[in-house]
């Protein structure tokens, strides 16, 4: 399967969106989970930013500035 296709960033969507979505929806009720919840989604997205190519993470990110 060749890296330079979607399919990493469609991989990091089901990998990281769940857990945030659930984190903003039903918080957690310690504040360890909380940290560990923070903690894990700052290293899945760190490890997709640098194992990604970067022609499929700037593709995507190029419309950024506009969202923001």
């Amino acid at each position: 399967m060749p890296w330079d296709t979607p399919v990493p960033v469609v991989v990091w969507a089901l990998i990281c969106i769940p857990p945030g979505v659930r984190a903003i929806l039903k918080p957690p009720a310690d504040k360890l989970s909380a940290s560990l919840l923070a903690l894990d989604t700052l290293l899945l997205n760190l490890y997709f930013a640098s194992t990604a190519p970067w022609a499929v993470v700037n593709y995507y990110l190029r419309a950024l500035p506009f969202l923001l």
